[in-house]
């Protein structure tokens, strides 16, 4: 199956302005993971292909390769050339949903945006995810197992990565 990522929020969001194909774009989920069932609203988000119709969240994907140089990281075939890049939509969207409450919710799975039989304890949590850190070569997709994350808006100086625990100052 494909990455879909979701974002929960108890506002509503609207993108600046349509992102053009190849961009990341969101619409209402058709489905709503359980572990989102506690937001008002709730938008799936992907690829805007041809037509407009979004697609799978793969262009979010991205994997690390090493050499003798070090890590490489690589992000997904899909991953658009000459528009903004998905991670920097991303941002702009999770801002907009945090703006009301203070935080919102991200998710990941592997069901490519069907229903499935599952409930919030299968997807790990993934700890408090502050907006800067909503970059590309952040790794947040390197994989596709299922995760919640609580995306929050701090200064940098007092966030701190939530795999390392190492202060960004």
């Amino acid at each position: 199956m494909c990455l879909t990522v979701y974002l929960g929020s108890d506002v509503s969001i609207t993108p600046a302005q349509p992102g053009p194909v190849g961009g990341l774009g969101l619409e209402p989920a058709s489905w709503i993971p359980p572990v989102l069932s506690g937001h008002r609203f709730v938008y799936s988000l992907g690829r805007i292909g041809d037509g407009r119709k979004l697609e799978c969240s793969c262009l979010l994907l991205e994997s690390v390769d090493w050499s003798g140089e070090g890590p490489w990281v690589f992000s997904d075939e899909l991953y658009p050339d000459g528009v903004e890049c998905p991670f920097e939509t991303l941002r702009d969207l999770c801002r907009q949903a945090v703006s009301a409450s203070g935080w919102a919710t991200l998710v990941s799975d592997d069901s490519g945006g069907a229903r499935l039989s599952c409930s919030a304890t299968d997807y790990q949590e993934a700890g408090y995810l502050p907006l800067h850190l909503i970059t590309r070569g952040s790794l947040l997709f390197s994989d596709m197992p299922w995760r919640r994350w609580r995306v929050i808006d701090v200064p940098m100086p007092l966030a701190r990565h939530p795999l390392s625990g190492v202060s960004d100052s």
